[in-house]
């Protein structure tokens, strides 16, 4: 006898039913965003974990701790990715942050560069970060933050000349055509005009202000703070012999990623230690330092899941 698919509840209507039941209960438990993921695990309606991230394209990592995180939840969790990347998130810029800058003297440079206000804002230190989740817009405290030291080790900043704040235009350069800058040399004098270089910072001012970043972190939001170091090879360099070369960017990179143990042994700091990671995993594939083959996102964040259970988080 064939399945009654007419009538009064036939199979295909329950069917379909269950699969819109199903997907609603889905999307009540997930949402995603460009920056964002908020998802649900277990019966508990307690406070929300707030996983906090800024840096450059290595903290994306966290969010492969998702499935990781869902096997052990009891709750809700959000990983929120905060800032431009890597031309907001050294140091300097982003203690100056602290300083309650005026609008009035950086909406030309907002404009100019295609910057929100927010870059001057002191967005690291608030105890919470909002968020759209699947209750509507809601205000998640900061439980975790976690912070790279590659900003630091690859970003060059420019100082205003007249007013003195700091920015990186990596951005704005980086994402557009060369054809499109050439095209607008105006802003191109603009900028060389209105700002001067400062440079690389060094690796002990660089250590001096996480430090600071670090404490003030602690007693503003009471979060945990974990850190990523730095892969210590350049992936295609050949160099074997650095008697006659100079600044090199793997030394620079081996002395940031000392720096940090020495700053993890002061501050009981924990390191997702990438270094170690990556080189185990294998870095044939990858086209430079600060970029990873998106399968090796999963060990990182295995690792990083590690440390968030060995804190109690989870």
């Amino acid at each position: 006898m064939g399945r009654v698919v007419a009538g009064v509840n036939p199979t295909l209507e329950r069917f379909l039913r269950n699969q819109y039941r199903s997907l609603r209960l889905t999307f009540k438990k997930r949402k995603q965003g460009g920056n964002y993921v908020y998802f649900r695990a277990g019966k508990q309606k307690r406070e929300p974990v707030g996983i906090f991230l800024r840096g450059g394209c290595d903290v994306a990592a966290a969010f492969a701790c998702e499935p990781f995180i869902k096997e052990v939840l009891n709750g809700a969790c959000c990983i929120y990715r905060s800032g431009i990347g890597s031309s907001s998130s050294q140091t300097d810029l982003l203690l100056q942050t602290l300083e309650g800058i005026p609008e009035a003297l950086t909406a030309e440079t907002c404009e100019k560069l295609q910057i929100k206000p927010s870059y001057f804002k002191p967005v690291l230190f608030k105890e919470s970060f909002v968020v759209p989740t699947v209750n509507g817009m809601e205000e998640i405290s900061k439980t975790v933050v976690i912070l790279s030291i590659g900003p630091d080790f690859a970003r060059t900043v420019y100082r205003h000349r007249e007013h003195g704040f700091l920015v990186d235009p990596g951005g704005w350069w980086l994402n557009q055509s060369m054809g499109s800058v050439l095209n607008d040399m105006s802003s191109v004098m603009w900028f060389n005009k209105t700002f001067k270089k400062v440079g690389r910072i060094s690796v002990e001012d660089s250590m001096a202000n996480f430090t600071r970043i670090i404490q003030l972190i602690r007693e503003r939001t009471g979060a945990h703070i974990l850190m990523f170091n730095l892969l210590g090879v350049e992936p295609g360099d050949q160099t074997y012999n650095f008697r006659y070369r100079q600044n090199s960017n793997m030394m620079r990179r081996r002395e940031f990623n000392l720096a940090l143990y020495d700053l993890s042994r002061q501050l009981d700091l924990s390191i997702i230690d990438v270094d170690r990671i990556l080189k185990r995993e294998g870095v044939q594939e990858q086209v430079d330092f600060a970029h990873w083959p998106i399968d090796r996102f999963k060990p990182v964040a295995e690792e990083m899941f590690g440390i968030l259970q060995e804190r109690e988080i989870f």
